[in-house]
């Protein structure tokens, strides 16, 4: 479990990005031209789209992506690793609320005109999210290190599985070959 934690880690990062959909995402929101015809689509329906887009994903997920990892994830690792998505979320909103104020107060410093202001029209948020997107590529590398060395030590029961299946497979062999010499 302790050797799960530079994971954990890494996964703080992803949390902050959807943490942002909580923090200016709406505010940017206001300040679009949401009219379709005569209706006027409310700022805070527009987290609808990144849920249909969430939707979309989880279900290309599940497709592919989990019958290829159903083979790494052992069963008695599920509860560990709901546990960690939920702490990682809940991080996530820490540090996404963290960043945002930090960011602000350390580019309105010297006389500069701050990235984050309260007129959305008249802030840089497109530093800020180019910071994200840094941000999220030295992540990245610091995933792929951390997962290079990551070595995943099989439990006693996982072992006696897979030992079960290799021997099954091993007798079949000796048993294709008993009878090729026939």
């Amino acid at each position: 479990m302790v050797r799960m934690i530079p994971i954990w880690v890494a996964t703080f990062v992803p949390s902050i990005m959807i943490a942002q959909i909580n923090t200016l995402f709406v505010r940017q929101g206001a300040t679009l031209d949401r009219g379709i015809g005569s209706f006027k689509i409310p700022p805070a329906s527009l987290v609808a789209f990144v849920t249909i887009f969430m939707l979309v994903s989880v279900m290309l997920y599940d497709r592919f992506f989990v019958k290829i990892m159903r083979r790494h994830a052992p069963e008695n690792m599920k509860s560990l690793g709901t546990s960690y998505s939920l702490t990682t979320q809940g991080v996530g909103n820490f540090l996404s609320s963290f960043l945002l104020s930090m960011v602000s107060h350390i580019t309105k410093k010297h006389g500069h005109c701050g990235w984050i202001l309260n007129n959305l029209n008249a802030s840089h948020l497109d530093y800020y999210y180019a910071f994200f997107v840094i941000l999220n590529f030295l992540n990245f590398i610091f995933f792929l290190i951390v997962i290079k060395f990551y070595v995943y030590k099989a439990e006693v029961s996982d072992s006696i599985k897979v030992l079960t299946e290799e021997l099954k497979g091993m007798t079949v062999k000796v048993s294709d070959q008993e009878e090729s010499r026939r």
